[in-house]
């Protein structure tokens, strides 16, 4: 367990060198609740309770998933007129679901659930006049959406700031 000392002591500091800790520790190694900023104890009703004892790495641990699912699939025609004139169409579309890193619930400290989806139209005609001139057309057109939710969506904020404060 980590000691935690109150920052606002300065016991115990003379001596040469000075000692590593010259604060003094919480009774019960635990912060009085009048000494938490209102803000703070806010967002610490946003992190799940501890689950560990006695572990050194931490007092937290837990398994979530992670991932998401792609989808994608092209679709290519080309014919030949003739011999001296080509035509292509493609289309394409794609989607892809992301789930947020996130092993805390309500909140995400990075990415949040992301759904990105596009659609893509190509078309091309390959015109040839002679040994030394061609005409290539091309005309595509791109639809992407990019959603990005993050899980603290519909938090009530005015708790964290000044108005909050109780």
């Amino acid at each position: 367990m980590l000691n935690i000392y109150d920052p606002t002591t300065s016991t115990g500091c003379s001596g040469n060198p000075p000692p590593a800790t010259c604060r003094t520790q919480f009774t019960g190694n635990k912060i009085p609740q009048n000494r938490i900023d209102p803000t703070a104890q806010a967002l610490l009703s946003y992190f799940p309770l501890p689950n560990q004892t006695g572990n050194t790495s931490g007092n937290f641990a837990t398994s979530y998933s992670t991932g998401g699912n792609v989808d994608q699939y092209n679709e290519r025609i080309d014919y030949d007129l003739s011999s001296r004139q080509r035509i292509f169409g493609r289309y394409t579309q794609s989607h892809i679901l992301s789930l947020p890193d996130a092993p805390f619930p309500n909140i995400c400290k990075d990415r949040c659930t992301e759904d990105t989806k596009a659609k893509q139209i190509s078309l091309g005609d390959t015109i040839v006049f002679s040994p030394k001139t061609i005409l290539d057309l091309h005309l595509g057109y791109t639809r992407y959406i990019y959603l990005r939710t993050p899980t603290s969506q519909g938090i009530d904020l005015s708790k964290f700031g000044p108005t909050g404060r109780r």
